[in-house]
């Protein structure tokens, strides 16, 4: 194929390549001379299976990939292909040492600016700057602009069709870390009161520990743990089943705007104004920042609480979440 050949780095996390997903979609609309080669993860793939001008290689930094040497050995590899230009949507170490690589070559690369002096002006314990910075999906717009590719700033087509009759809940009650998750007596009630009311629920999580946890749960009526073995595909076929996805500041959020399903987010050491809210509308459920002025204290929750009591999930209400899925649900 002529045309133009670019190479997407993009090597983590799942919500930060699905929040990716919609960019490229538009990119691939807008220019039909262009196709790509995506570098991220093994398990995100299948978010991209269907676009016939995406082609997905899979990092392999514990192996064959791993260090100076074997990054070298995966730029020789990409070489091959005959990339015209490098978007480097992550702007890690990793992804910048092989941008320096294609430099060298004299292919143009162009790197995400990750806003990080306004960041940590939003996140400092005290002093706090509060101004929203630009949306993660729309940053990862402009680099592609400043790479000289047109692209559209719309939301893409749900990768499923939704059902014609969606029905149940999806709850996704953990995270990557601990202050991004609600207690788990508030998990119990909130499952609770939905089982009594009739709701299905379908309770989503990591294999192992998580997924143990949630089968405590599995008794009650209406109230089911769910697994995929299919991968990706499988879950977002599911999700676009559903009435509405509650998520904490996850990736499943992310995942469940791609295929239109209604979103719900619960916040807690993070905020939005970081930029890491799903690209389609979404509903959130937090405590005021009026009310604590410490949020938010981390971009991914991986920041101990500056209080020491995490009240921005301790002090969430049932009685909240509900009134949000009941907005959703009526």
């Amino acid at each position: 194929m002529t045309g133009r050949h670019i190479l997407v780095i993009r090597l983590s996390a799942l919500g930060d390549v699905a929040m990716l997903y919609p960019v490229i979609y538009n990119v691939l609309e807008e220019n039909s001379d262009v196709q790509i080669t995506l570098l991220t993860r093994t398990p995100m793939a299948q978010i991209f299976s269907h676009l016939s001008r995406v082609k997905v290689v899979c990092v392999e930094t514990q192996s064959k990939h791993k260090g100076l040497w074997g990054l070298f050995r995966l730029y020789w590899s990409l070489r091959a292909v005959g990339i015209t230009s490098v978007v480097d949507t992550h702007n890690v170490l990793r992804s910048r040492v092989l941008g320096h690589f294609f430099r060298l070559q004299g292919v143009a690369v162009h790197r995400l600016d990750k806003q990080r002096e306004a960041r940590k002006k939003l996140l400092r314990k005290e002093h706090k700057q509060r101004t929203a910075l630009v949306p993660v999906v729309e940053k990862y717009r402009q680099t592609f602009i400043e790479a000289g590719i047109r692209v559209r700033g719309e939301s893409a087509p749900p990768i499923f069709s939704r059902s014609k009759n969606p029905t149940g809940v999806g709850f996704a009650p953990f995270a990557g870390f601990t202050q991004k998750e609600l207690p788990w007596e508030t998990v119990v009630s909130l499952v609770k009161r939905l089982s009594d009311d009739g709701v299905a629920v379908h309770l989503f999580s990591a294999p192992g520990k998580q997924r143990a946890k949630l089968q405590s749960l599995s008794h009650l009526p209406h109230v089911s743990v769910v697994s995929f073995s299919g991968g990706l595909r499988e879950e977002l076929a599911f999700m676009a089943t559903l009435s509405v996805m509650l998520s904490m500041d996850s990736a499943n959020g992310h995942l469940a705007a791609l295929v239109g399903c209604p979103v719900i987010t619960i916040w807690g050491a993070t905020h939005r104004d970081a930029g890491f809210v799903a690209h389609t509308a979404v509903n959130h459920v937090e405590i005021s920042t009026d009310e604590l002025s410490c949020r938010p204290c981390s971009a991914f929750g991986n920041v101990p609480c500056h209080r020491g009591d995490l009240a921005c999930l301790n002090r969430l209400e049932v009685d909240n979440i509900m009134e949000a899925l009941t907005s959703v649900l009526k």
